[in-house]
């Protein structure tokens, strides 16, 4: 038997394991060694696990045709038009979205039921998607019936708030507290939103991670609030240029509600600008 031919007697299971290891141009380079390799690494399920791009203009649909990328699970969309949100509604196997770009005339109920049906949606900046597209989406997770609940992780990447102070503050922090990992991306949330947010803290909410890499006012939470709402997550981050986003007090009742072990759930914990606190 020729070297060649030698993989094509690996279970796909082990070849699974191999392709993790690989990036998707070294995944592309062996298709073309050979057809007999061409054969094997063109399998959907070695393809799963890369993400691919759909740049502006690209056909989803004739991409999803390819026998490689039929199973694909995540995908990055450079601008989303109605065409592709058509082809992502009827696609059972996209998982994770991250969305550059979404155009203005995608209607905001449509756009809300596709975005809801992933696992993970990354968002774009706040003047690449329209406050009612926004308000819509919002209003879509906050009805999500806890773990029956497809989307688990929502990232926002805003770097402005420009139609987010608009937003019931109350719908805001119900979308929040509807995920299981939440990333705020370069986002900032407006006084009135953090507070609410810090206020949606009750046991009925399924957020278990969060994320912060912004400068983000928490002063005026009070300290009781504070340590209740980070003791009710898994995992915290906050990723910030300074530790003044919040005072000793703050921090003080957190790590007594941990040291207490009065059923805090927290089990890791990073501020981070210098390494000076950390926890986990």
């Amino acid at each position: 038997m020729s070297g060649d031919s030698m993989i094509l007697l690996l279970p796909l299971e082990i070849l699974k394991e191999i392709s993790l290891y690989l990036s998707i141009y070294s995944m592309s380079s062996l298709v073309r060694v050979s057809r007999s390799w061409r054969k094997v690494w063109e399998e959907p399920v070695l393809w799963t696990q890369v993400r691919i791009t759909l740049k502006s203009g690209g056909d989803l649909a004739t991409t999803l045709r390819v026998k490689r990328f039929s199973a694909i699970r995540s995908l990055q969309i450079r601008k989303l038009n109605k065409e592709t949100l058509e082809v992502i509604k009827n696609n059972k196997t996209i998982r994770c979205l991250d969305v550059c770009y979404i155009d203005h005339d995608i209607n905001e109920d449509e756009f809300a039921h596709v975005m809801t049906r992933v696992e993970s949606l990354k968002m774009p900046d706040s003047y690449d998607f329209t406050t009612k597209q926004m308000s819509s989406l919002f209003q879509k997770i906050s009805e999500m019936n806890g773990i029956t609940a497809n989307l688990k992780k929502l990232t926002l990447r805003s770097l402005t708030l420009r139609g987010h102070e608009y937003i019931d503050c109350n719908l805001l922090a119900n979308c929040f507290m509807k995920v299981e990992e939440l990333d705020f991306y370069a986002y900032c949330l407006t006084k009135d939103q953090t507070t609410a947010l810090f206020n949606h803290c009750g046991e009925a909410n399924r957020l278990k991670k969060l994320t912060a890499r912004l400068n983000w006012d928490l002063f005026h939470i009070e300290p009781l609030v504070f340590a209740n709402f980070f003791s009710k997550r898994e995992k915290v981050i906050f990723k910030i240029a300074k530790f003044d986003n919040y005072s000793s007090e703050q921090l003080e009742e957190l790590f007594r509600s941990i040291g207490d072990d009065n059923g805090s759930m927290l089990k890791d914990l990073h501020l981070d600008n210098s390494g000076q606190y950390g926890w986990g």
